[in-house]
């Protein structure tokens, strides 16, 4: 299954993911672990046994951050701008 990162929560009873394409799914807050952020990086699994199938969501703290790392390098070689003030 794919990791999802928490984009957002929708009121007290939606949470929205997102995966690694963009791609959205809105699934019930209460499916999430209780500590679940925005942010958070989720790992969802599929578990079948004695005639049933569950969807499992865990958090995966060490993905978090490894993509916190990620998008702060990124931000860091991101070009800025000229200092001072500026005429038009």
């Amino acid at each position: 299954m794919p990791l999802y990162t928490v984009d957002r929560f929708e009121g007290s009873e939606w949470a929205v993911l997102e995966d690694d394409r963009a791609q959205t799914l809105r699934v019930p807050r209460s499916w999430l672990p209780a500590a679940a952020r925005e942010g958070d990086v989720i790992d969802a699994s599929v578990a079948a046994g004695a005639g049933a199938t569950s969807l499992l969501f865990e958090l995966d703290p060490e993905k978090r951050g490894e993509r916190l790392a990620q998008a702060r390098s990124i931000r860091e070689q991101l070009t800025r701008g000229p200092k001072g003030d500026l005429e038009l």
